[in-house]
């Protein structure tokens, strides 16, 4: 969008159907309008799968990189027994507990960088940043283990952190029968390095974003960008 739009943004609410569920949106700046109204065509393709495949009546579901809530309000809609939303940054976590206020949801926000140490850690200035050495903010940092030590379900969309946290943390985090990750290769970061760590302990589905659906994770998989893999034992 030009510049001159963005100055007479005004926020505004939306529904968000999902697996036969309404909600209400909240579009609190340009960027989610530019994400959520509407959804991404994969993203939808996603939720649908998602509701579709994944039982989380009961479960102690953890969605850490919450942005403004919009995956939080699809999952809600499953009926999980408990749900948290993690965020790294502050007006993220303030936006997501309108949303979640908005459906009357009742579910945790915690303001919080996931990452492989306790205490703080440096953060870029996108909305959806990342855990850098040299940031622009210094923000809360926690590990999993730290976090939810009794999560059962866990989506994870932290930018590429998950190169790290998931080698230092997937062991202590038995209990986490579901794993639903945001893989993000980038440079240094390779998934094929990454993947056998999954594919050994859990039956692995990605999503083709060409095809939009879910397949079973090729060995041999081409990663072109970032998608989303489900990992379930």
């Amino acid at each position: 969008m030009e510049a001159d739009d963005n100055a007479e943004f005004r926020p505004y609410i939306i529904p968000f159907a999902v697996a036969g569920k309404t909600r209400r949106f909240f579009v609190a700046t340009p960027e989610a309008r530019d994400w959520y109204d509407p959804p991404k065509n994969h993203a939808m393709a996603e939720y649908e799968w998602i509701a579709a495949n994944l039982k989380l009546a009961g479960e102690t579901v953890l969605d850490v990189g919450s942005h403004h809530g919009h995956y939080a309000l699809a999952l809600a809609g499953l009926g999980p027994k408990k749900l948290t939303c993690v965020d790294a940054v502050q007006s993220n976590c303030d936006v997501t507990t309108v949303n979640l206020a908005l459906n009357g949801i009742d579910a945790a926000v915690v303001h919080s960088a996931v990452t492989t140490r306790n205490g703080t850690a440096q953060f870029t200035r996108e909305s959806n940043g990342r855990v850098v050495e040299r940031g622009v903010f210094e923000v809360p940092a926690v590990r999993l283990p730290t976090l939810a030590p009794d999560a059962t379900v866990i989506k994870l969309d932290i930018e590429g952190e998950e190169f790290r946290v998931l080698p230092d943390q997937l062991a202590e985090m038995a209990g986490v029968h579901t794993w639903i990750i945001e893989v993000h290769p980038w440079k240094t970061r390779d998934p094929h390095q990454l993947m056998p760590l999954l594919t050994r302990q859990f039956d692995v589905q990605w999503l083709n974003k060409e095809k939009l659906r879910f397949e079973p994770y090729p060995v041999n998989a081409e990663w072109i960008g970032h998608t989303t893999v489900v990992c379930r034992r």
